[in-house]
């Protein structure tokens, strides 16, 4: 019996994570978008990628952060690399590379 209600819980979190990091994943994708259109820069691929995985402290409690890459381009072609930090749902930092944040 133990190891039944072990095994539920076990699937339970791994669904929570995974629907958890699928919004997370949302939230950076559409940051990364309007970020890009407000610099005058070409979104590229249309997606963020997870770079890293790891617990971040919100005062309130300990949530899961996240870093997402994303590519963009400038009207040269020049293909950049920015990034997004979230902890939790929350966006905590963003770099764009080269150019200023706002």
């Amino acid at each position: 019996m133990a190891q039944e209600l072990l095994f539920i819980l076990l699937v339970f979190a791994i669904v929570w994570l995974w629907l958890d990091s699928a919004r997370a994943r949302e939230i950076a994708t559409e940051l990364a978008k309007v970020l890009c259109q407000r610099k005058g820069v070409q979104f590229l691929d249309g997606t963020v990628a997870l770079r890293r995985l790891r617990l971040c402290d919100m005062g309130s409690g300990k949530r899961i952060g996240r870093i997402f890459n994303f590519d963009y381009a400038d009207e040269t072609g020049e293909r950049y690399q920015g990034n997004i930090q979230t902890c939790g749902r929350e966006v905590t930092d963003v770099s764009l590379g080269i150019y200023v944040q706002e």
